[in-house]
């Protein structure tokens, strides 16, 4: 699936066509950026109102590839690398949002599927 990373593309945007692939994922971003297997903080995460543009260290558009074979490592480093974008992937536990931060390595597939499992 593509993505396109737009200036004034908000973050529930990018999250509504992502969690179209992946409904038991979401992509929350950050004000700073986080170490592989590293958990943001809660205060540091930006409201989903708010655009690429605002939040973007390093802003650039263009077009986000992500496969269902891609970890989440990978996918963060991406939006890191390519847009600028301090990204945390959430999984689907019960009724709540986990970060992935200790299966970083899963796929995007696993950790979809384990969320549909709960």
């Amino acid at each position: 699936m593509e993505i396109k990373i737009e200036f004034n593309k908000t973050i529930k945007e990018i999250q509504d066509e992502f969690r179209k692939e992946f409904p038991f994922l979401t992509i929350e971003f950050f004000k700073k950026p986080h170490h592989e297997h590293e958990a943001s903080a809660a205060k540091d995460m930006y409201p989903h109102t708010m655009k690429v543009k605002e939040i973007s260290s390093n802003p650039s558009e263009g077009v986000l590839e992500v496969r269902k074979d891609m970890t989440v490592k990978e996918l963060e480093e991406t939006l890191e690398k390519k847009f600028g974008l301090h990204a945390q992937i959430f999984r689907k536990q019960r009724l709540d949002w986990i970060e992935t931060t200790s299966t970083d390595d899963w796929t995007l597939e696993k950790q979809n599927q384990t969320g549909a499992e709960y």
